[in-house]
């Protein structure tokens, strides 16, 4: 099975991302004045979406037969593979934000490394976990 983060789930990062430069901007402008505040907000408004729709093309995550497969970065690649065999547990989180864009957040614990990824699909969540609870059994 093979899943990817979609335009949508990268959107939940992207907002986080955007909410911390609107406060940032705040203090910039109480700081500094306010159209050093304004630029900062903005800014920072601008790259969250572009992280985004970079986000949204590098980050996939694959069950390949004995493996758990998370591939991640748009400009630098990284490639996470975990036996199934040590994996301990998954969990699946969900915010009401992320809950009207349909997507959710994924945890999967092995022996000494907590994964989390953000912005997939809850049905491909929900079904990757039934998937690796089946093969650890």
């Amino acid at each position: 099975m093979k899943t990817a983060v979609t335009a949508k789930g990268a959107l939940l990062p992207a907002f986080w991302l955007a909410i911390g430069f609107i406060v940032l901007g705040f203090l910039v402008h109480f700081l500094l004045g306010p159209f050093l505040g304004f630029l900062t907000a903005i800014a920072g408004i601008l790259a969250g979406f572009l992280f985004c729709r970079l986000r949204a093309f590098g980050y996939t995550v694959e069950l390949r037969g004995r493996e758990f497969v998370i591939t991640r970065g748009f400009f630098w690649r990284s490639v996470v593979k975990i036996p199934v065999r040590y994996i301990s547990s998954t969990g699946k989180f969900t915010t009401p934000l992320s809950r009207m864009l349909g997507t959710g957040v994924l945890s999967v614990t092995s022996s000494g490394r907590l994964t989390i990824v953000v912005g997939l699909p809850v049905e491909d969540i929900s079904a990757l976990r039934r998937l690796l609870t089946e093969r650890q059994v």
